[in-house]
C-alpha cells in the first residue's frame, strides 16, 4: 500500500433541495452576512453545477498516522444546527499525501439521522 495516494484534506458538500431547506440555508445565509462571520471563505468547488445549490457540510482531513484506517468525521456545527436533510452529496478531495498522479479512496459511508416528521398538520386536516 502507497500511503502517499491516500486522500489528505477532503470536503463534503451536499445538495439544498425542498422548499424548507432552502428557506433554512437562505436564513442562515443572510444572517451569517449580517454578523460578519467569516470565518473560512469557502470556495465554491468548479466541479459543482451552478444550478443547483450545494453547501459545504464539513471539512476533513485522513490522518495517515491515525490508529485506525476507518475515521469519522463531523458535519461542521451551524450546518448540523439548521437540521438540514440530504439526498445527494459530493466528496471532493483536495489533496492527497503526496502521490502526484492519482488518489485511492477505497470507501466513504455517510450516517445521519432520520429527522422526524410533524404530522400533526397532516392529522388536522
Amino acid at each position: 500500500f502507497d500511503l502517499k495516494s491516500a486522500p489528505r484534506q477532503m470536503e463534503l458538500w451536499g445538495l439544498v433541495e425542498g422548499a424548507e431547506n432552502v428557506r433554512k440555508v437562505r436564513e442562515w445565509e443572510e444572517a451569517r452576512q449580517r454578523t460578519a462571520e467569516t470565518e473560512e471563505e469557502e470556495e465554491y468547488p468548479p466541479t459543482l453545477p451552478r444550478s443547483a445549490k450545494y453547501i459545504r457540510i464539513a471539512s476533513f482531513e485522513y490522518d495517515i498516522e491515525g490508529r485506525e484506517s476507518v475515521q469519522t468525521f463531523p458535519v461542521l456545527p451551524d450546518v448540523h444546527e439548521l437540521g438540514l436533510d440530504f439526498g445527494i452529496v459530493v466528496l471532493r478531495v483536495k489533496s492527497n499525501w503526496g502521490q502526484p498522479e492519482f488518489t485511492c479512496l477505497y470507501r466513504l459511508r455517510v450516517h445521519g439521522q432520520r429527522l422526524s416528521v410533524d404530522t400533526s398538520a397532516e392529522a388536522e386536516s
